[in-house]
């Protein structure tokens, strides 16, 4: 699987679902330290993302093996 987003991108994701700075989790991502709640914050909200794009990942393969039309071509 490829990288969708880049690490400001994807800073950007986490910081919305954690309720922090991205700033912040650009820290996080790069492995610098943030405060320990802030942290747990971040894990959780990159578990959060991996799920949420899984459960994509896994809708689009099923409909491709559907045949249904492909939403992704725009």
């Amino acid at each position: 699987m490829g990288q969708l987003l880049t690490k400001t991108q994807l800073a950007h994701v986490l910081a919305g679902i954690a309720g922090t700075e991205h700033k912040t989790a650009l820290r996080y991502l790069d492995g610098e330290a943030v405060r320990q709640t802030v942290c747990e914050r971040l894990d959780l909200a990159r578990r959060q993302w991996d799920d949420m794009v899984a459960t994509y990942q896994a809708s689009q393969a099923a409909r491709a093996q559907q045949g249904g039309p492909d939403h992704g071509a725009g």
